[in-house]
């Protein structure tokens, strides 16, 4: 017996489940970043500030494999949004502007807005932190606006339509 592929929904369920990872990840980051900078600030010398790199390498390190998280969703949203349009582009020209068209154009541009949400994902702040550029405030505004564009894009709906 073959296995049978998941829908389109299963992907879209298994993409959203992804973002729950990275988003308990950019909460974390966002909470020890905030306390180092605290920290940081309540150093005197500059000594002190350059031997305290620590909490924000770790931020430096988790970087990456968020940016992997949002780029694979970002990814997976775009293969089922052409998916979609593809099967919209090839309706005979008679259904083109029935409820199955109708379905599939309100399923790709939720899918459209889900990689939107993502895109303000903002990743460059973050390599400023081990820089002397670094902007502490900057810092955690970005990754507050992060954790605001992952949840919206895992509270998304995408209503898939079926084939009939």
């Amino acid at each position: 017996m073959s296995k049978r592929n998941p829908s389109r929904s299963d992907r879209f369920s298994s993409i959203q489940s992804s973002l729950s990872n990275a988003l308990c990840v950019v909460a974390d980051l966002f909470e020890t970043l905030k306390d180092a900078i605290t920290d940081c600030e309540q150093r005197q010398s500059v000594d002190e500030r350059e031997e305290f790199k620590n909490p924000f390498i770790d931020v430096v390190c988790q970087r990456d494999m968020i940016e992997s998280i949002v780029d694979d969703a970002k990814s997976g949203a775009e293969e089922l949004s052409e998916e979609l349009q593809s099967w919209l582009d090839n309706m005979p020209e008679n259904m083109q502007s029935g409820d199955k068209a109708a379905q599939l154009e309100d399923a790709i541009s939720a899918l459209e807005e889900f990689t939107s949400a993502l895109d303000n994902c903002d990743f460059d702040v973050l390599d400023s932190i081990m820089t002397n550029e670094f902007d502490p405030a900057e810092a955690l505004e970005t990754l507050e606006e992060m954790q605001d564009s992952i949840e919206e894009a895992q509270d998304m709906s995408v209503d898939f339509p079926g084939m009939f």
